[in-house]
């Protein structure tokens, strides 16, 4: 199936928009809502959800639940992205320290730094030398 980036932003941008709903309460949702949330026609929702073989009801819309499912598959982030941090300062630790990175699916399993006093650090994630990269991705 051929979509263009647009579209792939697009469906980034309603997945976001369809959690802001869902925490304000909401368990459906219409086109023209998520329209106006994201900044585009409902026709354009609707056109790019059909791409996808997403279908709602004119009467009862989308289930959020089911639409963030459904567009988290598309987006591959059911899939779990393992990635590694360079750096763990004070960012580094702060972002190691991060919980909801594996809701939009990453996983960071390892950082790297030049600084041998943040080896073995009580970060949740391993800590290694700078060194050690080359062998870490290898594995």
């Amino acid at each position: 199936m051929v979509t263009n980036k647009n579209c792939i932003l697009r469906l980034s941008r309603y997945k976001n928009a369809l959690y802001r709903f869902k925490s304000l309460g909401f368990f459906k949702i219409f086109s023209d809502y998520l329209a106006d949330a994201v900044g585009v026609t409902s026709a354009q929702v609707r056109k790019d959800f059909s791409l996808f073989g997403i279908s709602g009801n004119k009467r009862g819309g989308y289930q959020i639940d089911t639409l963030i499912e459904k567009l988290n598959d598309i987006l591959g982030k059911n899939e779990l992205q393992k990635v590694i941090m360079a750096g763990a300062g004070n960012l580094g630790s702060a972002l190691m320290k991060y919980k909801n990175f594996e809701k939009e699916g990453i996983k960071i399993v390892a950082a790297f730094d030049i600084d041998p006093s943040k080896l073995n650090s009580r970060l949740p994630i391993p800590v290694y030398a700078l060194d050690d990269l080359e062998k870490f991705v290898k594995e």
